[in-house]
């Protein structure tokens, strides 16, 4: 079920000062003191709208795996992070992210990871880190395609 608080039309907005360009620049804000200013390796995973809910579980298996730290979770198109519950077998369910920004740690390396999914829309994931780890960011756009594929 899609955590529809944060799914609604208008859900960037509240009555505070967030407004689109406010909300984008305090996520540039947080990354770049996250990550710091060295040059980045970015990839990003696409994959049909009807993948979303395995692209967000597949996502939480593999940074809730021994050695990974997920540090903070940020909304990326909301204020906060939106949420689904993906089932994962004929009666269990995983509250996964299925929109937001999620920043890890693995073996001292920080990472943002970005994923959006949407019915009927664009489902991505990107992750982001310094440039002299582009190895380690490879293979887990790689890993995660073809986990994809291979469903």
């Amino acid at each position: 079920m899609y955590n529809e608080e944060f799914m609604r039309p208008g859900a960037m907005f509240d009555d505070s000062e967030d407004t689109p360009v406010s909300l984008n620049r305090k996520s540039s804000d947080i990354i770049n003191k996250f990550l710091g200013e060295e040059l980045r390796s970015v990839e990003t995973c696409g994959t049909e709208w009807y993948y979303g809910p395995l692209l967000a579980w597949t996502l939480k298996c593999i940074i809730t795996s021994p050695g990974w730290k997920i540090v903070s979770i940020y909304g990326h198109s909301y204020i906060k992070p939106a949420y689904q519950d993906v089932q994962t077998d004929y009666t269990k369910f995983e509250s996964c992210v299925i929109d937001g920004q999620i920043l890890v740690e693995k073996d001292d390396i920080r990472m943002v990871i970005t994923v959006k999914t949407c019915r009927g829309g664009t489902n991505f994931v990107q992750i982001e880190a310094a440039e002299k780890h582009q190895g380690l960011v490879k293979t887990l756009i790689n890993a995660i395609a073809d986990f994809l594929r291979e469903k």
